[in-house]
């Protein structure tokens, strides 16, 4: 059987628009980091899909998504806690920075490598401090490079300071951080010792230093010149342009990334609604994605790609049922999670569009994420009347296979 996507994330997405405050010390971090077990392991593409949630989660801003958050920067798996870290840099929520001081003790080196460059991007006016207590007091390089990049992201005349120093590290990845995170300050100041920096004896200083220019200073054609060149030659064409550009700078401003539209169902229907029914065709439809993909370079999101059905799922009365069972005619799945606040903004969405179609000859199936248990699913659904069939997508194989970005996607 073949099935073809409509759309993967963007689609779900249009549907819905702590402890101590003092720097870390050494006897705070167990010195081993525990591994997650071949059972909690995840995938890349079940990592990525968990990041975008939790970014989106970070977005929100609202209570319930914050706390949804919180519950994944206390979860047991490092790699889940590590990718918390990175969507609390994001949140605007005061409490973001207290849950970040306890990742930033955490027992394993990725989670407070993360959390320690997270910190940075909240620019607490306690940042500062924690972060000169991780270069003092953590034994991983590489939480001490996170730490620098940190530094680098607070942003003001001290943390610049700071960095600054140490550009003349005796360590080369000490210097390279460095190089890295003057990057993220936007000050003209930093200009100077970052063309200086292409004189350092180190390779990967230098790349740093050159492609922190780049971003500074909007200088594409210049960095591309220079990205062949000896070390001498590429500092002097830097020189010569600054030299000649230094009274007139400026920051160059950074572009912003495309996360793709925040449509609400309403503004969705009002948009690309050509009958005004207050529906949306199948043409229409497509219109809408089509006007969404403009941009994207992932061509697997795209009408057309198949849709692996050779999974397994597990009914809400325990037993074990097969995709392409479930499959009648044109199918729409849903794939959610109970507990994610965009499923929740759009289960009277989805309720409305199976009571609009479901005599249309359209099937509708509902597919719960796997970090949800049959029990939690089965208390979901006494609160959340759906009117079509609901499984539970236990092994985790839909979402792997399909490599689905996040909750809520619609397939058709």
């Amino acid at each position: 059987m073949r099935i073809n996507y409509l759309c993967v994330f963007v689609v779900g997405s249009a549907i819905v628009n702590a402890t101590s405050s003092l720097p870390c010390s050494a006897e705070d971090i167990k010195a081993a980091p525990t591994p997650p077990s071949a059972a909690e392991r995840l995938g890349h593409d079940e990592m990525m899909a968990l990041q975008k949630e939790m970014l989106m989660l970070a977005k929100s801003g609202d209570e319930a998504s914050f706390s949804e958050l919180g519950k994944y920067a206390t979860d047991t798996n490092p790699q889940i806690r590590r990718i918390a870290a990175i969507a609390l840099g994001r949140s605007k929520n005061k409490e973001a920075f207290d849950l970040l001081l306890t990742l930033i003790h955490d027992e394993n080196v990725s989670v407070r490598s993360s959390a320690a460059l997270a910190i940075g991007s909240q620019r607490d006016e306690k940042a500062y401090d924690v972060l000169i207590g991780v270069l003092d007091r953590d034994g991983s390089s590489e939480v001490k490079e996170k730490a620098i990049r940190g530094l680098g992201r607070i942003g003001t005349e001290k943390s610049t300071n700071k960095v600054l120093g140490f550009q003349k590290s005796e360590q080369v990845d000490i210097r390279r951080s460095a190089a890295a995170s003057l990057g993220r300050v936007e000050d003209k100041k930093v200009i100077e010792p970052l063309i200086e920096a292409m004189l350092d004896p180190a390779d990967e200083v230098r790349k740093a230093a050159s492609r922190s220019l780049k971003g500074l200073t909007g200088q594409d054609e210049l960095y591309n010149k220079t990205q062949n060149m000896p070390r001498d030659e590429a500092h002097k064409a830097w020189q010569e342009w600054w030299a000649k550009s230094k009274e007139t700078f400026t920051i160059a401003k950074r572009e912003a990334t495309r996360r793709g539209p925040a449509l609400s169902a309403k503004d969705w229907i009002e948009k690309y609604d050509v009958d005004k029914d207050g529906s949306l065709n199948e043409k229409e439809l497509q219109a809408a994605l089509d006007d969404m993909m403009k941009g994207r370079t992932r061509e697997d999101i795209k009408k057309g790609t198949p849709l692996k059905a050779d999974v397994s799922f597990k009914k809400t009365d325990g037993t074990e049922a097969k995709f392409a069972d479930l499959l009648k005619g044109t199918t729409l799945i849903y794939y959610f999670y109970g507990k994610c606040p965009h499923c929740v903004k759009a289960e009277g969405f989805i309720a409305k569009l199976y009571e609009d179609n479901k005599d249309k000859g359209i099937t509708f199936l509902g597919v719960s994420a796997s970090r949800d248990t049959l029990e939690g699913l089965n208390s979901y659904l006494t609160k959340t009347k759906f009117g079509f069939p609901v499984v539970l997508d236990e092994k985790k194989e839909f979402a792997s296979k399909n490599r689905i970005g996040g909750t809520p996607t619609v397939f058709i």
